[in-house]
C-alpha cells in the first residue's frame, strides 16, 4: 500500500472515531483498535498512534510492535 508522509510528525492521537474514519471501518474492540492504528502507521508513515478511547482509555500503538493499553481514570469534576 502506497502512503502519505505527515509533513513533521511521528506521533497522531486521534480518538476511536477519528481513526475508524481513517481506515474505513468501525472499530470496536482492543484487537480492532490496534489493528486500525498499525494499518495507519503504515499508511501515513508515522512512528505510533494513541488512540484515545473515552471510558476505555487510550491505546499506543508503535511501529516497532509495542502495544500498550491505558485505562482511563475517572475524577470528579466541582
Amino acid at each position: 500500500m502506497g502512503g502519505v508522509a505527515v509533513g513533521g510528525a511521528s506521533v497522531i492521537t486521534p480518538n476511536r472515531g477519528e481513526l475508524s474514519a481513517a481506515v474505513g471501518e468501525k472499530l470496536e474492540g482492543d484487537a480492532a483498535i490496534v489493528d486500525g492504528a498499525r494499518r495507519l502507521i503504515e499508511r501515513i508513515r508515522i512512528e505510533a498512534v494513541l488512540v484515545t478511547r473515552s471510558h476505555d482509555g487510550m491505546t499506543y500503538v508503535a511501529r516497532d510492535g509495542r502495544v500498550v493499553h491505558l485505562p482511563a481514570q475517572a475524577r470528579e469534576v466541582f
